[in-house]
């Protein structure tokens, strides 16, 4: 069993970093983990938390970050950190289902910061509320914080204790919303070329082993231009993309090489969607002779023959594709703006290229019924891909879905859009036939798939915002997993 404290004090030491810090910025679990349990597997880091800590210390503000759901720590163990580390400032990082674990947190603290900060999707989409639900919050940051935090880091420079007074000047940023106070104005947008790389440090799990070298996360834009019903990203970063330059990029890309990184997971929400920054991209490491491998995520309309030529040149090795349905008509009613069709030209050209796909689909979405959540698995099996992750919908704040659902006179009130359970596919050796049983111990023992150490972000509401149950969409989607992976066809494919 991992002593938490322990490895969190080694891992400060190990990069370096304070242990009387001013600032505490922390990543809270997604789930309510218990002491001790370890990671079964790795995340992408808190790309905006970690810009936030490198600018404090870059302004000469000790700063830790503490990345809870990278080493997936208990409630009581990021207390221990906490109260021994006895921060001034304390913040965290708010999605609508770790606000519940991050009050559980505060009850527990001993030790009280100064000042108590929020930001993130969260507090950006429900800004009143979020002080409703978490009363002691001095302020939260809305949107990209990066230049209402460099006010706040100049303001803290200037300041030898932080009290009232102190917390009363921060109504004065544009994008930050002091307790009890209006917002004053709007923050702007950094260009992103502006924006520092995040420093290594604050990555508590990167870079990580993996078979041919070691993998750590980039981000090279924010936003997302498509208009899905159930996803945030717009309400965060705006219905538009907003790029680094290619420079810039690859700058940073040259810093992670020579920390010994060679595979690049890049987290953008549309990394591949303009062809000229593929080409761009993959002339500017032809011309500084850098070799690396990444994978990213990908919508269908990225999937050209001409592109997949610079995205295999440049060192694309896998493409994760948000499919959703097998279902057109789902995929209508989700807005996802691309049909079945487009999806399987899509994934045939990758295998043409020798690109591996993943994808994610979604089963309950209001109104699909059970046989078209069948025909989601069936369209899963026929693609041939190399893997398949299935979540039960979720409406979160800031989504057209959430919105939908509290003005169409649901059932379901605001609450309950909020109140969140994690959940597992739950799988027996009961449920599976002779055959079934036996591929599934050839992919655990070949370490090919193992359902108890790769499904993550398992969240939905605790009421089923589907004609169906909770219980009954669990049973859809562990049955997709069964078809999915538990057959020869899958095996043989390795």
């Amino acid at each position: 069993m991992i002593n938490a404290l322990n490895y969190f004090n080694q891992y400060l030491k190990d990069t370096n970093q304070p242990d009387n810090p001013d600032i505490v910025l922390v990543n809270p679990p997604l789930d309510i983990y218990d002491p001790g349990q370890s990671g079964k597997y790795k995340t992408l880091p808190p790309f905006g938390l970690g810009i936030l800590a490198t600018m404090a210390d870059n302004a000469g503000i000790k700063t830790v970050l503490v990345d809870c759901e990278a080493i997936r720590l208990s409630p009581d163990e990021i207390c221990s950190i906490i109260d021994n580390l006895n921060p001034s400032v304390l913040g965290f990082n708010l999605t609508s289902p770790t606000v519940k674990t991050v009050k559980i947190i505060l009850d527990k603290l001993h030790k009280s910061p100064n000042l108590l900060i929020a930001g993130g999707v969260h507090p950006t989409t429900l800004k009143d509320y979020t002080f409703n639900q978490i009363p002691r919050l001095d302020a939260i940051f809305i949107g990209e914080s990066e230049f209402a935090w460099i006010e706040y880091l100049r303001l803290m420079n200037k300041t030898d204790v932080i009290n009232r007074s102190f917390k009363d000047s921060l109504r004065t940023i544009p994008g930050v919303i002091v307790n009890g106070y209006p917002m004053q104005g709007i923050g702007n947008k950094m260009e992103l070329d502006e924006v520092p790389f995040p420093a290594r440090k604050y990555s508590i799990n990167e870079p990580f082993k993996i078979s041919g070298g070691y993998q750590a996360g980039i981000l090279s834009s924010r936003g997302c231009p498509f208009p899905c019903k159930f996803c945030a990203a717009a309400a965060f970063t705006g219905r538009t993309i907003r790029f680094r330059s290619i420079n810039n990029l690859v700058d940073e890309i040259e810093i992670m090489l020579n920390d010994g990184i060679t595979h690049l997971h890049f987290g953008d929400d549309t990394f591949t969607v303009v062809p000229k920054r593929l080409k761009e991209f993959n002339t500017e490491l032809k011309n500084r002779q850098i070799e690396i491998k990444w994978k990213s995520f990908s919508r269908t309309e990225s999937i050209t023959e001409k592109n997949l030529e610079y995205m295999k040149e440049s060192g694309c090795h896998k493409l994760t594709f948000g499919i959703e349905s097998g279902s057109d008509d789902v995929l209508g009613i989700m807005n996802k703006k691309q049909n079945s069709d487009d999806v399987r030209r899509a994934i045939s050209l990758c295998k043409d290229f020798g690109i591996e796909t993943k994808a994610f689909f979604m089963l309950g979405f209001p109104g699909e019924t059970k046989k078209q959540m069948q025909q989601t698995i069936d369209f899963s099996i026929e693609l041939g891909l190399g893997s398949a992750f299935f979540y039960i919908v979720r409406a979160f704040p800031g989504t057209e879905l959430f919105n939908d659902i509290i003005k169409n006179g649901s059932n379901l009130s605001y609450n309950d859009l909020l109140d969140y359970q994690h959940i597992w596919p739950r799988i027996t050796d009961n449920d599976l036939t002779g055959e079934q049983l036996l591929v599934k111990n050839k992919l655990e023992k070949e370490d090919i798939f193992d359902l108890s150490k790769t499904l993550k972000y398992n969240i939905t509401h605790l009421k089923s915002i589907s004609e169906y149950s909770i219980d009954e969409l669990c049973k859809e989607m562990a049955n997709a997993y069964i078809q999915f992976y538990f057959r020869q066809e899958y095996l043989d494919q390795f």
